[in-house]
């Protein structure tokens, strides 16, 4: 498949709960010649600035970090401040999902073409809706806990909490929304999203 720059452009969400596949899904459509965009490296370049460093810091009531005079958020602190607190999830969630769409919108509007946004929390935030589409690729639970153990050396009770904080996948209701689902071997799903990329871009 060759893309079309006469098409007009679509901003797409890929979305997913932890483990079901959403990263291969990037690589896949990269492949296919189209822009992807990772919502967690946006967070991750946002909240390296210093302002944004100290502020999300002072939220969490966490230390601030210095590395050469630079105020550096601490990720590993704040991530166990807010695993077992909602409030302070929520508090941290909504001032970085602001920054995060803020520039989502910025990088859209510099491309020439359909561009694919992988957003982990896209319906924890309520953000759907700032898309054209949405792909929702769905895993059974066990092999999303193999999936992770293997890539991040994590127990899987561990791994248990952060599924049950996220959106509830297992019992998604019907959607309007592109399900991909993740049940076969991995040249299958493959072939599976690049067919959904490409329904996606002809009926544009």
């Amino acid at each position: 498949m060759t893309v079309n720059n006469a098409q007009k452009k679509l901003k797409v969400a890929v979305t997913g709960g932890i483990g079901s596949g959403k990263s291969l899904a990037m690589k896949v459509i990269s492949s296919l010649g189209y822009p992807v965009f990772s919502a967690d490296d946006i967070y991750a370049e946002i909240i390296s600035r210093e302002e944004n460093a100290v502020a999300c810091s002072k939220l969490l009531g966490i230390d601030v970090l210095y590395v050469d005079d630079k105020a550096i958020f601490d990720r590993a602190a704040a991530s166990k401040k807010v695993f077992d607190d909602e409030v302070l999830r929520n508090k941290l969630n909504e001032y970085a999902h602001k920054l995060v769409y803020e520039e989502i919108d910025n990088i859209f509007k510099n491309q020439t073409k359909t561009t694919f946004f992988e957003i982990p929390l896209l319906f924890e935030s309520g953000r759907q809706n700032d898309f054209d589409r949405v792909i929702v690729i769905l895993r059974d639970r066990g092999e999303r806990i193999k999936s992770v153990e293997i890539r991040d050396g994590k127990n899987a009770g561990f791994i248990e909490k952060i599924i049950s904080a996220q959106f509830d996948y297992d019992n998604m209701p019907a959607t309007e929304h592109t399900i991909i689902r993740n049940d076969k071997d991995r040249s299958s799903f493959i072939e599976r999203v690049k067919k959904v990329v490409e329904s996606i871009v002809v009926s544009q």
